[in-house]
């Protein structure tokens, strides 16, 4: 009886959505000139966008979605700059 490959390939489907997601949230996270921020009065894990816009903007920020493998709330402002970057260090010969 030959085997199924059924469960191999439905487990390399579900690992390349998960990689495929997590690299679309590391895109939206980057983007110049929108800071970040986790949600401080968001309770638990968000499930829909719609929600953690909504409570995000009650927090004062411009827009939120519910990001990462834990569907975290994390709120974006616009027009913000982010942290200056530490100063290099020079090394001593």
């Amino acid at each position: 009886m030959a085997r199924s490959s059924f469960p191999a390939v439905a487990a390399a489907a579900i690992l390349l959505l998960v990689v495929a997601s997590q690299l679309g949230a590391a895109a939206a996270i980057n983007l110049p000139g929108v800071c970040p921020t986790r949600c401080h009065k968001c309770p638990g894990y968000c499930v829909h966008d719609d929600e953690c816009s909504i409570m995000c903007r009650n927090e004062g920020h411009d827009s939120g979605e519910c990001r990462g493998a834990h569907h975290r709330y994390i709120c974006y402002d616009e027009g913000c700059s982010p942290p200056p970057s530490p100063a290099p260090t020079r090394s001593r010969p």
